[in-house]
């Protein structure tokens, strides 16, 4: 039987790892999979690869080149600070890019999405400092925090006006 499904995180943080192919019959690639791996520069993903999972390159900071041969959805933070990734060409076949899918990727200058209608999440192109301009559907929301960031210590469903009183009120004691 053949491998169909990266799972998640195994490869995660592998240091020495510089270039993959995922192709055959890989369906999808995990959560964090690829994460960290930051000598990794180069990747090519397969039409059969339906699903780039939630961080699964996310921190390949070495990464300048990602080929798409098809798929379906780039998962949340999926290319996440892969701070030398310049240009990406995203096929026809792709229907979701996920939430914060390419935040961070400060030399990111060129951006082809071929669909139609692809529905792009919130802040999928957030500090692409490099990119002239946002691709059509994207929204970038500087009030909005990664739901797949860890480290994330806002107190979520706070009101602003609140906390903002809060932070006032403590001033005088």
């Amino acid at each position: 039987s053949s491998v169909t499904v990266i799972e998640e995180s195994v490869f995660e943080d592998c240091t020495s790892l510089e270039s993959i192919i995922i192709w055959g019959d890989i369906t999808s690639i995990g959560k964090n999979a690829f994460k960290n791996c930051t000598k990794l520069s180069d990747v090519s993903i397969s039409s059969s690869c339906m699903m780039i999972g939630e961080s699964a390159f996310e921190g390949c900071t070495a990464m300048t080149s990602v080929i798409f041969w098809g798929g379906e959805e780039i998962g949340n933070s999926a290319f996440k600070d892969c701070t030398s990734l310049t240009d990406i060409s995203i096929p026809s076949e792709v229907t979701k890019i996920g939430e914060c899918a390419f935040m961070g990727c400060t030399s990111l200058s060129s951006v082809i999405i071929w669909g139609d209608d692809v529905e792009i999440g919130i802040n999928a192109f957030a500090g692409c400092t490099s990119l002239d301009e946002l691709p059509d559907g994207a929204v970038n929301d500087e009030n909005y925090s990664d739901p797949a960031d860890d480290e994330d210590t806002t107190a979520n469903g706070i009101d602003p006006e609140f906390k903002k009183a809060m932070d006032e009120y403590e001033k005088f004691f």
